[in-house]
């Protein structure tokens, strides 16, 4: 909803999933692409370690998004723009989200899938932890 300028339909599908016990909703593009959640900036790690992220033809180019990126090529992950679809949600190894207000925080759950915070996640949320 923010690369639209559209906050009040972020805000009403947040709203309206907090009432189904989720605290993001994930949002689409025009073309039914993962554009961001309501209020956030997403990161698909895939199997292979390469970091997906939509491009900005999509979404709002957010600090801490970019400062995700660096922080991740600082580190040896290859990270890619692209439009990510459901597919590579499924076949994820690990999701997080970056945010103004929400800095950067692991998914841990997604569609009922438990989803564990992995390395990479942890790398870029709190260097102090990973050892």
């Amino acid at each position: 909803a923010k690369w639209t300028g559209n906050y009040a339909v972020g805000y009403m599908w947040k709203k309206r999933g907090k009432a189904f016990g989720v605290h993001e909703v994930l949002q689409y593009d025009l073309y039914g692409n993962i554009a961001e959640t309501t209020g956030s900036n997403i990161f698909v790690v895939m199997e292979s370690g390469l970091v997906l992220t939509p491009p900005l033809d999509c979404v709002l180019d957010g600090i801490n998004r970019r400062r995700a990126i660096e922080i991740l090529t600082a580190l040896g992950y290859q990270v890619r723009e692209q439009h990510i679809t459901l597919g590579h949600i499924a076949n994820a190894r690990e999701i997080f989200l970056t945010g103004t207000w929400s800095g950067i925080v692991p998914v841990s759950v997604l569609l009922t899938v438990g989803r564990r915070c992995g390395r990479s996640s942890w790398t870029v949320c709190c260097p102090h932890r990973v050892r």
